[in-house]
């Protein structure tokens, strides 16, 4: 009997995507143990999909699963792609802490209808604040985004997306359309929507902290199609 095939889709929603990371751990933790002869029927993730900060979980999943030049993934290896992403996101040093501190309270005086300031990566002065902060102790991993990519999946240039399974879809909006945009591991190879760190980044872009991500390409009406500022 042919083991049952599932397709998980990854709730984003900022930081609250850390649970989805304590969900996806528990599935894989689970096939893994069918796979190895435990209790249970076996079954296949066949499918994986997100948007924002879930868009990270499914795609560090994905990547865990993907052959990288002849390493094979697993079950395994997705939960420790998993890991190593939130474990590196998170708050480390006295700096990061203080800074993670101090942006908690201000969404927590937001929250009860308190002015807060309006910050926009946009902003002169609030670009020239994000390019220094590793002066002040904190990591590129903790607040670039691009950083923190490129950490948690140096192997990326090494998977065959023609090959790669689970299919992995990941969502995002183009700035100046409104349009949605799905990036598929199964698009045709070379294609501007195929999986790339750059639709990952898209993706989980949070406007008030990261300017939107350009890819050459992505929007196209009536056929013609130009670049696209994704986030």
């Amino acid at each position: 009997m042919a083991a049952k095939r599932i397709a998980i889709a990854c709730q984003g929603g900022g930081i609250n995507a850390a649970f989805t990371w304590g969900v996806l751990r528990t599935i894989l933790a689970e096939k893994a143990a069918r796979d190895a002869g435990g209790d249970g029927e076996p079954f296949d993730i066949c499918g994986l999909s997100g948007t924002s900060a879930g868009a990270l979980c499914a795609f560090m999943t994905w990547y865990g699963f993907a052959d990288k030049g002849g390493q094979a993934g697993s079950p395994e290896a997705a939960i420790a792609a998993l890991d190593h992403l939130w474990e590196t996101f998170a708050a480390r040093t006295p700096a990061e802490i203080a800074f993670n501190a101090m942006a908690v309270g201000m969404l927590r005086a937001q929250s009860r209808g308190l002015p807060a300031a309006r910050v926009s990566p946009y902003n002169a002065a609030m670009d020239m604040v994000m390019s220094r902060l590793d002066r002040f102790g904190l990591r590129p991993e903790f607040y670039d985004f691009g950083a923190l990519m490129e950490a948690s999946a140096p192997d990326f240039e090494a998977i065959d997306q023609a090959t790669a399974a689970p299919r992995l879809l990941i969502g995002a909006v183009e700035v100046l359309s409104g349009n949605f945009v799905a990036f598929d591991s199964a698009a045709e190879p070379g294609s501007r929507r195929g999986i790339s760190l750059a639709a990952v980044r898209a993706s989980g872009t949070l406007p008030e902290v990261r300017k939107a991500e350009q890819i050459d390409g992505v929007t196209c009406i009536d056929g013609v199609c130009r670049d696209g500022y994704l986030s």
